[in-house]
């Protein structure tokens, strides 16, 4: 399968995020992203394996000048994390590295 970068649709494990029309499906059903969201995930899916810092998050998705609180980022994840992961409160995809960031690990 093509990744992320390549297409508007990536799936993983039975899960599904539509980049263009910000749909997503997981264990946690149907829901409809946010673009932030959405290029959030993206820009996370994109460098699966890799850690990402709050800061390079802010930088892709809000840009230089708008910052919004690193807090902001947090609220991101755990709303992903209830849609793909099986147990939000111990994720498998979307991880954090504490005092580091975040990063997409896919398994298998």
């Amino acid at each position: 399968m093509a990744d992320a970068a390549e297409t508007h649709e990536f799936e993983f494990d039975g899960r599904h995020i539509n980049f263009r029309t910000f749909e997503a499906s997981g264990p946690g059903g149907k829901a409809d992203l946010t673009r932030r969201e959405c290029m959030v995930a993206k820009y996370l899916i994109e460098r699966a394996g890799e850690v990402v810092s709050r800061d390079q998050l802010l930088d892709a998705v809000w840009g230089y000048h708008a910052y919004p609180t690193n807090r902001t980022i947090d609220n991101f994840i755990v709303h992903l994390r209830r849609i793909f992961e099986d147990d939000p409160k111990n994720p498998k995809y979307f991880k954090t590295l504490r005092g580091v960031g975040y990063s997409f690990r896919q398994e298998g």
